[in-house]
């Protein structure tokens, strides 16, 4: 395979672990170099295929990268913390300040959010022996500039590498060399040739 384009060939995906539990509560049992878990509920969800990259990143670095080999659903629920004033899941809780939760949203403070459950499929992304750690682990704000449609609220992200291949070749080298070699490309990924 030569370089990725659109369209064409695997998928690259910046995708956030959590550990346990996001900001928002909800809770998954990411096992970061094994597998990465994610739902029904999330953007793009039915866009990612075996195949496809995952660069894993937690909340500031790049932890690594793997190819998907394999993804299992299975039915599940997702509980959602809300505000209680305008009903949006947009909202962080705050470990030094009171009240405890702030809106987004409204901007509104509170210290109990409501909680509610909602029916989905959950899905485990499994890695196989594919996961490669960066170990210079790059801050994750380099990779930005590749995702064309960024939002800081989406765990995952669509990557597009040709557009910031020259940025990662001087800036992350190793990140770049697992990219190149989990795409099995033979040549620059550079968008200027």
């Amino acid at each position: 395979m030569s370089s990725p384009q659109k369209g064409k060939g695997p998928r690259i995906w910046v995708v956030l672990t959590f550990g346990t539990k996001t900001d928002y509560g909800t809770e998954y049992a990411d096992k970061t170099r094994e597998s990465y878990d994610y739902d029904s509920n999330i953007p793009n969800y039915t866009l990612v295929h075996p195949g496809d990259v995952m660069i894993v990143c937690d909340k500031q670095d790049v932890i690594g990268a793997a190819r998907i080999d394999r993804i299992d659903p299975r039915p599940g629920s997702k509980q959602f913390r809300r505000c209680p004033h305008c009903n949006t899941t947009a909202i962080t809780q705050r470990t030094r300040k009171a009240p405890q939760y702030r809106c987004k949203k409204c901007k509104r403070e509170f210290e109990v959010p409501d909680l509610n459950w909602a029916a989905c499929t959950l899905f485990t992304a499994y890695f196989g022996q594919s996961f490669v750690e960066c170990k210079s682990h790059p801050p994750r704000s380099l990779l930005r500039p590749g995702c064309p449609k960024y939002n800081d609220r989406h765990a995952m992200r669509s990557f597009d590498l040709p557009s910031v291949a020259d940025s990662l070749a001087g800036q992350a080298t190793d990140l770049y060399d697992v990219l190149r070699r989990l795409l099995k490309c033979d040549e620059t990924l550079s968008p200027r040739k």
